[in-house]
Parts: structure tokens; C-alpha cells; sequence
């Protein structure tokens, strides 16, 4: 119908998608096909191996992200071992700190065994929480010091690690103390 309608119309090659650049009157196509049937055909032939050669590509990419996704599965793996592995230190740090004994005396000088506990470890690991001892003396009329714990680590240490520090104190002992 429309054939008949508008021949002198100026339209693309039906072949234009996949190279065939050539513009005609409508009346003119069907004559542009027979005579172009060997150009078009190996256009659509290139056309052809260019897209096996990119799904060719494709497929190797393809390839590719599936070895890279099968590794993060292992490394995954791997890390929730590191984690479980982590997760049982924690609890024997935690054991062991909780019975750390230090003999300490009060601010009257008098020396007494004390037990410091840290509790809930884990969460001030979560926390990046430090802990601080009450001062505490070396000996009656001794060093006055405390004890601070960083429960994720201090340092190199951070994140994997409990760092233990002891801090030495202004005391009013200090000028009868060797130094």
C-alpha cells in the first residue's frame, strides 16, 4: 500500500543495520535488493562474526568473574575460620584477664591483694572501649600506677590484639622514691 502511496520517498537500505549506507526512492528498493543480495549477505555475515567474537569475549569475562567470585567464596571462608579462631581467643583473653591479680594498696599506703576483672570484653571490643584500673601502688609507699586495657588493640595491635598498658602515676610518695 504505501508502496503506491509514496515511491519517490527517500528511505535507508533495509540492510542500513548492519552496514548498507546507500539512501533510494522507495520504487527503487526491491532493485537495490537483487543487485546488492552479495554485499548485503556478507555484511550480515560480518556482522555475524563480530557478534561470536564478542560473546566469545563475553563468555570469557564471564569465565573469569566466575573464578573471581569462586575465590571470594574461599577467602570468605577462610575469614570466618579467622574469625572463629578470633572469636575463641577472645574468650580465653577474657577468662585470663578476669583473674590477673595485682597487689595494690589504697591511698593510705596500706598494701592488699587485688583482683581486677574486666568484664564484657567482647562488647568493648565492639566498642573500641579502653578500661582503666583504679591507681593503684607497687608498695606501701610505692609507685603509684594504673592499669589501662584497650580491648581492639592499640597501635600495630588494633583489631587484633588486646594491648595491656600501665601507666605510672603523680604519686605523694614520688620524692622519697629512687628514680
Amino acid at each position: 500500500f504505501y508502496l503506491f502511496c509514496a515511491p519517490l520517498e527517500m528511505i535507508q537500505c533495509e540492510y542500513h543495520n548492519v552496514g548498507c549506507e546507500i539512501r533510494m526512492a522507495r520504487k527503487d528498493q526491491e532493485e537495490h535488493k537483487r543487485d546488492k543480495m552479495d554485499s548485503h549477505l556478507m555484511m550480515v555475515t560480518q556482522k555475524l562474526m563480530s557478534t561470536q567474537d564478542q560473546l566469545t569475549q563475553m563468555s570469557k569475562q564471564n569465565e573469569m568473574y566466575k573464578s573471581q567470585i569462586d575465590s571470594l567464596i574461599v577467602s570468605s571462608q577462610a575469614e570466618n575460620y579467622h574469625m572463629k579462631i578470633i572469636s575463641e581467643s577472645r574468650h580465653a583473653i577474657d577468662l585470663v584477664a578476669r583473674d590477673i591479680i595485682f597487689k595494690s594498696g589504697d591511698l593510705d599506703g596500706q598494701v592488699c591483694p587485688v583482683v581486677i576483672k574486666m568484664t564484657e570484653l567482647d562488647k568493648k571490643k565492639m566498642d573500641s572501649a579502653e578500661w582503666y584500673s583504679k591507681p593503684f601502688y607497687t608498695h606501701k609507699k610505692g609507685y603509684k600506677m594504673c592499669l589501662n586495657v584497650d580491648a581492639a588493640g592499640n597501635g600495630i595491635g588494633k583489631g587484633t590484639h588486646l594491648s595491656v598498658f600501665l601507666y605510672l602515676m603523680k604519686g605523694p610518695h614520688d620524692d622519697e622514691l629512687r628514680w
